[in-house]
């Protein structure tokens, strides 16, 4: 005896076996476009700016200029150690990072180091003088006529306790101070200083003959 659903299935198939076999063939025809499509756009180049970050975007609204990386009272420092520097085979750096400085550790502690690096965070030493494998020696800050405030005076309190911490000299010059006392003030502080890469520095009682170019 036939099954009853087959009975009423297989008029309706054989009825609709086009509708069926078109749907079909029409699946595969949006499946295989889709996937034309994908494969075209691994192929285009993406157009410039796109996929930028807000930040990107952003400069690119804005103006952007150049200025002078010091003031023209620290350049005056600067010049007056430049020859220092030089007879010694020092390295002088500006506007150096206290972050590219100092590497903050505190035991196990990752939340006290945390916050002490981020203390020293985006804050910056005017003048850095390093030994010739770049490492620091001693640290030079010049407190200009504009230099007082609030921020200012914790920005220095920062600065003093970091170079303290990590017993590197710190030479603070104030505005009006004489200049030419500047390089008989970095040695003093480099013969007092425990810092391992100032003792090469401070065993020489005369600075060295510069080198013939």
């Amino acid at each position: 005896m036939p099954d009853p659903i087959s009975q009423i299935l297989t008029p309706l198939l054989a009825e609709y076996a086009w509708l069926i076999a078109g749907l079909l063939v029409l699946y595969g025809f949006v499946a295989a476009l889709g996937n034309a499509r994908k494969r075209g756009r691994r192929n285009v180049m993406p157009k410039p700016g796109s996929g930028d970050s807000p930040g990107i975007e952003a400069l690119r609204l804005c103006k952007v200029a150049i200025r002078p990386l010091m003031s023209s009272e620290q350049a005056s420092v600067f010049r007056t150690l430049r020859p220092y520097a030089e007879q010694r085979d020092l390295h002088l750096l500006a506007e150096v990072s206290l972050s590219a400085v100092f590497k903050v550790t505190a035991g196990g502690d990752r939340k006290r180091a945390f916050t002490g690096f981020g203390a020293i965070r985006q804050k910056y030493v005017d003048l850095l003088l390093t030994d010739e494998n770049f490492v620091p020696v001693c640290g030079v800050e010049y407190h200009g006529s504009g230099h007082w405030g609030n921020k200012a005076a914790e920005r220095d309190r920062v600065k003093r306790a970091a170079f303290k911490a990590a017993g590197l000299p710190l030479i603070e010059i104030s505005d009006g101070d004489d200049l030419k006392t500047l390089p008989s003030r970095i040695d003093q502080a480099l013969m007092r200083s425990e810092y391992p890469s100032a003792s090469s520095h401070s065993a020489r009682k005369q600075p060295p003959v510069r080198r013939a170019t």
